[in-house]
């Protein structure tokens, strides 16, 4: 019974001697979960632009955008196709997102609608 004892004993100082190993082992622990606490702590800090073209301008559309506008941190920038493709000439933006004409009236009739990314 007492052999366990001294071998954790023994690991113990070996552990306590080496002072690299042991700050390594104290200190990342408290590192990472300071980083974990930060990163998922606290407010949503998510803000991000939602370029749209509305080709389309039907009800289904409108209430797509309603609601992408209500969520927190994301703006919906209506955009014209010629704006569209102009900034994605110039690389302003990364993507945008095509509403295409006929969009609501398909959605509400039960057809396949697409929309153009």
């Amino acid at each position: 019974m007492t052999r366990p004892f001294f071998i954790a004993v023994f690991e113990l100082r070996r552990y306590l001697a080496d002072r690299g190993e042991l700050a390594f082992g104290i200190a990342l622990p408290i590192a990472l979960f300071a980083l974990m606490y930060g990163t998922f702590s606290g407010e949503p800090s998510f803000n991000g632009t939602a370029p749209i073209v509305d080709l389309d301008g039907g009800v289904v559309t409108g209430e797509i955008l309603q609601r992408l506008d209500a969520i927190d941190g994301l703006t919906v920038e209506l955009l014209s196709d010629d704006e569209a493709t102009a900034k994605l000439d110039r690389s302003a933006i990364l993507t945008a997102v095509v509403f295409p004409a006929g969009f609501s009236e398909a959605v509400v009739a039960g057809e396949p609608a697409h929309v153009v990314t």
